[in-house]
């Protein structure tokens, strides 16, 4: 199969100048980053392996929600408050409640 593959790039600028010689860089690292990322050859199979069973296990879980009455699943031990408004990882220290 194919992928396809989106993103979008901000560009190093001053006002409403782009800095030409660094985009030039961002530009010469992207083969690189698209090697180490999309290349499969590149990747640990056993940890990808991972990661898809994970999601799939995920979407299965999403798909018994509505059907047993649920809105959400929230696993036994989970931290739902994040580090911070900039940071996804669960907040640490004393105070924190668990699930």
């Amino acid at each position: 199969g194919n992928v396809t593959v989106q993103f979008s790039v901000n560009l190093p600028a001053r006002g409403r100048t782009i800095q030409g010689d660094r985009a030039a860089q961002v530009f010469e690292m992207l083969p690189k980053m698209i090697q180490q990322t999309l290349v499969f050859a590149s990747l640990n199979g056993t940890k990808l392996k991972h990661h898809v069973m994970s999601v799939e296990d995920q979407e299965w879980l999403r798909n018994q929600l509505e059907p047993s009455g649920l809105v959400a699943f929230v696993p036994d031990g989970a931290v739902l408050p994040r580090a911070s408004g900039a940071d996804d990882r669960p907040m640490a220290g004393n105070g924190v409640v668990q699930f």
